[in-house]
């Protein structure tokens, strides 16, 4: 499948690459070889909230040729918005909403694969995908550059990814912040085929997009804190439960310090749904983009 062929999946107005991994993984090595710029992005539930918050962000990740459902959350809200309402009072229309979230919720443990029946055939996680796309520029002599995280990081990542991939070309790997002009010397001095940028989510996308043009580079996407996993420096959640989707439970246990995104991460991003498929239902939005939603 070429990357033409590949369509984006609405989900409350972000655009969700509908696509299987290898799929993905021929495109952009196609891409790559095409000389053809690349900006892959990795939403997950925390960023389809956001994107309710900040609409300008919704912008930022649909200006990417492939977005990959990063986490259950995202195929979760697109079934749930696939189910058409029955009711069209305003008040009524609440009510049956939230008995979908009810049944549609239950899904994710007792019917999982009913998740991958709407549109978008499998879930990416971007903290796996990075291992597949070094695989891929190893197997292809694709130089690499690794930027982002704290300390010593971004060069451990590096070692831990050449003992795994020994043919693999990492052409630099720094933690330096993303207000550093100097990145752009090492970028041009050593013309790197694909970027991985490790800054804090969010942050790392806006950043791409607004220096993508001046990125010297074939290939591009964003990674938030994938780099800690690689360098042991956190540890994943296990694959039963990510497979489960428990993903953020997980990490509520083992990080409480992230409470408040992973509050963003469930409840706000239900309610964000449930207001946006209200408001739809009832014809209010304008332009195909919903009202902002302020859950916080």
């Amino acid at each position: 499948m070429s990357e033409q062929t590949i369509p984006k999946i609405d989900v409350a107005g972000l655009k969700i690459s509908s696509v299987k991994k290898t799929e993905l993984l021929s495109a952009i090595s196609a891409r790559i070889k095409s000389n053809h710029k690349t900006f892959v992005c990795t939403p997950y539930s925390e960023f389809l909230h956001a994107t309710f918050i900040k609409p300008e962000f919704r912008d930022v990740l649909n200006s990417a040729d492939f977005a990959i459902a990063d986490g259950i959350g995202i195929l979760w809200a697109r079934y749930f918005l696939s189910i058409p309402m029955f009711f069209k009072r305003y008040y009524l229309s609440i009510v049956e909403s939230w008995v979908q979230v009810a049944w549609t919720g239950a899904t994710i443990l007792l019917n999982p694969k009913r998740l991958y029946q709407n549109g978008i055939p499998e879930k990416i996680v971007g903290a796996d995908f990075a291992w597949d796309l070094a695989r891929l520029a190893a197997e292809n002599n694709f130089s690499l550059y690794l930027l982002g995280g704290m300390g010593d990081v971004p060069e451990v990542t590096s070692k831990v990814l050449k003992n795994n991939f020994p043919n693999l070309n990492i052409v630099g790997a720094s933690n330096k912040d993303m207000n550093d002009e100097s990145i752009f010397f090492f970028f041009y001095l050593v013309k790197p085929d694909m970027l991985f940028v490790a800054f804090k989510a969010q942050t790392a996308e806006e950043w791409i997009v607004s220096n993508l043009e001046n990125l010297p580079v074939k290939f591009v996407i964003a990674l938030g804190g994938t780099f800690d996993y690689i360098a042991g420096k956190k540890k994943q959640p296990p694959r039963f439960v990510r497979n489960a989707g428990l993903e953020w439970l997980y990490r509520l246990i083992t990080q409480p310090s992230r409470v408040h995104r992973i509050f963003n991460a469930t409840w706000g991003l239900v309610l964000g749904l449930v207001r946006y498929k209200v408001f739809d239902n009832a014809g209010f939005r304008a332009n195909g983009v919903a009202v902002v939603v302020n859950s916080e």
